[in-house]
């Protein structure tokens, strides 16, 4: 008769296993309910975590820097222009009274004389004696003189035109007004001169003088109540002839020279006080 008892392996096989199913269930069972828990729960934002970078500090090292090997130009200066002012050239002889100017065209006589000048203009009174008043030229010489003397101006003037003006007279004690033509700037050359002396400036006669020699004589009288005197110079290249009253020649001299020179001043008379006082105005030189 079989037994009835179960097999004590089996029973013991089975008793194993279901021992090791309830440890797996003790096992998984509380994982699987978390799980379904964390389904059920609303997401939550996810944290974010922010790597900061570690800054490594290297050691410093002294290795030079290469030398650089550009050649070095030099900066070109800029050049600033120059503005060179263009000289004034002098006023003329004539044109320069107009201005108020005694023009350094004109050259002091003798040429010892101190000439200081201002611009193109001497300082005035020239030679102690002359004067650029109102569109004319004064001569004014008062003192005694011990010598017989020459003093004026001159000035260069074409070889060949005429020298046209007027002289006042305004008073004459001793000594003379002269105005004449010369073959250089100097009295000693050949020349022609038209000389007033002392007496009635109103009726006065002129002397005219041919030079060097100094050979003279006198003219006529003439008439005139204003004192002003019409005076002209006929310049060619080799004579000169004196006009007064523009009509009336009064003399002529030969003057064989290549340069002509006008000039204007007066002569005192030695050992005596010279009184000598006049002007000239509307000077013309009209080149031929």
């Amino acid at each position: 008769m079989a037994n009835k008892e179960g097999d004590p392996v089996k029973v013991q096989l089975i008793v194993g296993v279901l021992g090791f199913i309830g440890v797996l269930l003790t096992v998984f069972v509380p994982i699987i309910r978390d799980n379904l828990e964390q389904r059920n729960q609303p997401t939550s934002t996810p944290i974010i975590i922010v790597a900061t970078p570690t800054v490594v500090e290297l050691p410093a090292t002294n290795t030079p820097l290469p030398e650089s090997t550009a050649t070095t130009v030099p900066d070109t200066p800029t050049l600033t222009p120059t503005i060179t002012p263009t000289p004034i050239p002098p006023l003329e002889a004539g044109k320069d009274w107009l201005e108020d100017c005694l023009s350094v065209v004109w050259a002091v006589y003798p040429d010892s004389m101190a000439a200081n000048t201002n611009g193109n203009c001497y300082v005035e009174p020239l030679a102690d004696s002359f004067s650029v008043r109102s569109d004319h030229m004064e001569v004014f010489f008062n003192d005694r003189a011990e010598t017989t003397s020459v003093t004026g101006i001159f000035v260069e003037i074409p070889p060949d035109s005429l020298v046209e003006f007027t002289v006042h007279l305004e008073g004459i004690d001793n000594g003379e007004l002269w105005m004449g033509i010369f073959g250089d700037k100097t009295i000693e050359t050949d020349g022609l001169v038209l000389a007033a002396p002392e007496g009635n400036m109103k009726n006065s006669a002129f002397v005219v003088r041919t030079l060097p020699g100094d050979d003279k004589y006198l003219t006529n009288k003439f008439k005139k109540d204003s004192g002003n005197y019409l005076v002209a110079f006929d310049v060619n290249p080799s004579k000169v002839t004196g006009l007064l009253e523009i009509y009336n020649t009064v003399g002529s001299a030969s003057v064989p020279s290549p340069t002509k020179w006008l000039f204007l001043g007066y002569r005192t008379s030695a050992g005596t006080s010279n009184f000598i006082s006049g002007y000239f105005s509307d000077l013309v030189i009209t080149p031929r």
